[in-house]
């Protein structure tokens, strides 16, 4: 990877610690779905952390958790963008318009999304690395999108993208009206229901999560498993 050409962008869809506007993650009350979803991008933190001697990290919140920020992300040296917009296709967009240019190669991805370890975000770098315009997508086991990638900007697919769903199959149908080289890596997940919170315990369980989750997101997370025992039956 080359910092000069190289950015990710992880980007939370809606307020994550704001407790006023957090919207509320399945039977979890207010604090514990701030918690789920802050220990989510902290997860992400700890991961993007490592090789941001190697790539640009722009860490793209809701204006509303402007004031709300946790200690980890108000230094002046981590780079954050807030969105204004009142639709995620708007900020996405947004988003493409003011910084993609500034890159060759940029990542979006999604700040409730887990199973992504630094090498994996190496390797999607390198994907991008070739001359023809490309999208590597990050396909979950419940089909919808973890991340995309571009090494080509084009307003009008962006424009396209069903951004408010996630879908897989909606993203892959727009792209398929465009002359684009398509990578799909398989096996991340994204968290927005109970199911996915199963999923989340169970992954967790295997030895292979320590590869993009570390201890103390692990106690955070078993903290949450203990507290809604019951969305794990």
């Amino acid at each position: 990877m080359d910092k000069s050409n190289s950015c990710l962008y992880l980007l939370s869809l809606q307020p994550v610690f704001n407790n006023k506007v957090i919207r509320k993650f399945s039977n979890l009350n207010n604090e514990h779905s701030i918690q789920l979803y802050s220990t989510l991008v902290l997860n992400h933190k700890d991961n993007l952390d490592k090789i941001s001697d190697n790539c640009t990290i722009i860490y793209c919140f809701n204006e509303k958790d402007s004031d709300h920020l946790p200690d980890e992300f108000k230094s002046s040296d981590i780079q954050k963008y807030f969105m204004d917009k009142n639709t995620p296709h708007q900020n996405v967009e947004d988003i493409v318009d003011k910084l993609f240019n500034t890159f060759s190669r940029n990542i979006i991805l999604f700040s409730n999304s887990i199973g992504i370890s630094t090498k994996n975000i190496s390797k999607y770098f390198t994907l991008l690395g070739n001359d023809s315009d490309s999208l590597v997508i990050g396909k979950t086991i419940r089909n919808k999108i973890s991340f995309v990638g571009f090494n080509f900007l084009n307003n009008i697919l962006i424009s396209d993208i069903h951004w408010n769903d996630l879908s897989f199959d909606n993203l892959t149908q727009s792209v398929n009206n465009y002359d684009v080289y398509l990578n799909v890596l398989n096996n991340s997940f994204l968290i927005s229901n109970h199911k996915d919170f199963r999923i989340l315990y169970d992954e967790l369980s295997k030895k292979e999560s320590w590869e993009y989750c570390g201890q103390e997101m692990h106690e955070r997370f078993t903290h949450l498993f203990i507290e809604y025992k019951e969305l794990l039956k």
